[in-house]
This record gives C-alpha cells, structure tokens and sequence, in this order.
C-alpha cells in the first residue's frame, strides 16, 4: 500500500503506475483531476498552475 500525496488516501502500488512511469506521488485518480484542472484552464500556462496549485493545496488541507 502507498499513499497518495495529494488526496491522503492509500491504494496498492499498482494504483501509482501511469504514463509510463512507476514512481508516480500521487494515485491515478488524482492524476486525471490535475489533467482536467490543466486542460480546463488553458493547457500549461500560469493560470492552469494557479488552478492546480488551489486544488493541490486544498486537497492536501484535508487530510494533513
């Protein structure tokens, strides 16, 4: 079992492995929402970091 750094949750290992890499920090489901967040506000520019840097730390409040 791992834990997600973003939503604090723990998944198998296998629940980490995505785009090609297995040392990912935060689990799949995470991972689409940051896509979504990204893709929502322009791709990679200033405001999707913005947004994802909200949701990140939002998401972290949570649970740390």
């Amino acid at each position: 079992m791992k834990q997600c750094s973003i939503c604090g949750q723990s998944f198998p290992s296998s629940h980490f492995v995505y785009g090609g890499k297995q040392t990912n920090s935060y689990c799949q489901d995470c991972n689409r929402e940051d896509r979504r967040i990204r893709s929502e506000n322009g791709g990679s520019g200033e405001r999707a970091r913005a947004a994802v840097a909200r949701w990140r730390a939002k998401m972290q409040a949570s649970w740390k």
